[in-house]
């Protein structure tokens, strides 16, 4: 992911000619981190991308749920 991010910093400056092209090189590590994420789960399960997100979503509702009194005191 370093090495990435250090490409397309440098290859993000040499298109744009400033200091946006770090910016869009920033998107480089996320998508490599989502890219060898995915490739983890699927050593266990084959998750698909919208189904990692829902079972997320469900789980947050379901923690919020079951603590919300304690995470927000009135």
């Amino acid at each position: 992911m370093l090495a990435g991010s250090i490409a397309a910093t440098f290859i993000g400056i040499y298109i744009t000619g400033n200091i946006y092209g770090v910016a869009i090189g920033g998107i480089v590590p996320i998508l490599i981190g989502v890219s060898v994420s995915k490739w983890a789960l699927d050593r266990y399960y084959a998750f698909s991308f919208v189904s990692i997100y829902k079972e997320g979503y469900q789980q947050i509702k379901q923690l919020l749920a079951t603590y919300w009194v304690s995470f927000f005191p009135k």
